[in-house]
């Protein structure tokens, strides 16, 4: 950009617009979600969330570019990153959101919003409150079981642990 200016090009980026408080949300790629459960390698059940492209340019590139997730292969657990958070909503058992939050605690990616308020299963919400953690994984092409597994066996997976925040 510099060399852009020194040569007399007027350049501007979002950071040069004053375009108060913007939802960046909707600027980048942005994913649906749907539950499920697996097992940990100790045999307890744990929740898993799995990630669709909702935008254009969802898919493995935007994830690896913007997470730091294992490659997962439907085996094994990946790591647990408590900076990674799923927020759920106590008074409605519902889910709100998908987010990493940097050192000062303030979301700096979030990768899935909930459009609308939709209970979750009571057994899944127990399962939930009881792990306190999630296996997050994706991206898979559409929001079925199937896609997971042909993801997986691509190779096209990538996964984190994530902890759950409760409000």
């Amino acid at each position: 950009m510099d060399a852009f200016r020194a040569a007399g090009i007027d350049v501007f980026t979002l950071d040069d617009l004053d375009l108060g408080d913007v939802d960046a949300y909707h600027l980048v790629e942005n994913y649906g979600v749907f539950v499920g459960q697996t097992m940990t390698h100790d045999g307890q059940p744990l929740p898993m969330l799995t990630l669709y492209p909702e935008s254009e340019g969802a898919g493995i590139e935007d994830l690896e570019a913007r997470t730091d997730w294992d490659h997962w292969g439907l085996h094994g657990m990946p790591d647990v990153d408590p900076s990674w958070r799923l927020r759920a909503t106590i008074a409605d058992r519902s889910l709100s959101g998908l987010v990493h939050v940097d050192d000062d605690g303030q979301d700096d990616i979030e990768l899935w919003r909930a459009a609308q308020t939709v209970s979750l299963p009571e057994d899944w919400w127990a399962l939930l409150d009881r792990a306190q953690h999630v296996l997050v994984v994706g991206p898979v092409k559409k929001a079925d079981h199937q896609a997971l597994q042909a993801a997986g066996d691509a190779g096209e997976l990538l996964a984190v642990i994530a902890r759950v925040v409760f409000h």
